[in-house]
């Protein structure tokens, strides 16, 4: 059985309020819901006692929980799974619009300076090979020769294969050959 945890400093009406509903709601074989906190109070808030047994749930006799080290290693999970995992991704984004426009080279003339760097490219599965990417931004890939490395238009391919993405956009074979004008 799976437990979902709601969290809060205190131990707050929220927290107690979710954890009830989705308990109420959820397969108890399945899941179950407990609210926990940092300094909980000796009893569920009187007001959320009365607006869930407004709704049908009976919260009169539960106790508020503390949050311990077995509840937290699901919250722990979500932090490092969810949340570190995420802010990682958003930071190589912002990093391939400034790094990416600073450090490299340039295989076409483009109206801004966007730039090919292979370490960012391995870093963001792709993504460094920015002046290409500036020069077509139609195409799915972003690695316009054999060696320049796309480990997402891989993952793509193999998505495509399996059906559940289609028309991914080549990169038209003129553009492939194409040196810069400088």
């Amino acid at each position: 059985m799976n437990t979902v945890i709601f969290a809060c400093v205190h131990n707050a009406g929220r927290s107690q309020m979710a954890a009830a509903l989705f308990n109420a709601l959820a397969d108890p074989a399945r899941a179950r819901a407990v609210s926990a906190g940092t300094n909980p109070g000796e009893r569920v808030h009187p007001e959320v006692v009365q607006v869930m047994k407004d709704d049908g749930i009976d919260l009169s006799g539960a106790r508020p929980q503390r949050l311990t080290a077995e509840l937290a290693s699901g919250a722990q999970m979500l932090v490092w799974g969810f949340f570190v995992s995420t802010v990682a991704l958003f930071h190589a984004t912002v990093t391939i619009n400034s790094l990416a426009h600073r450090f490299g080279s340039r295989r076409f003339d483009t109206r801004d300076n966007s730039r090919n760097n292979w370490l960012l490219a391995l870093l963001t599965f792709g993504e460094g090979w920015h002046n290409n990417h500036h020069h077509f931004p139609g195409s799915a890939r972003q690695g316009f020769r054999w060696w320049e490395l796309d480990l997402t238009y891989c993952l793509l391919r193999v998505l495509a294969a399996c059906g559940l993405v289609w028309d991914l956009k080549p990169v038209p074979s003129q553009l492939r050959r194409m040196r810069s004008g400088r």
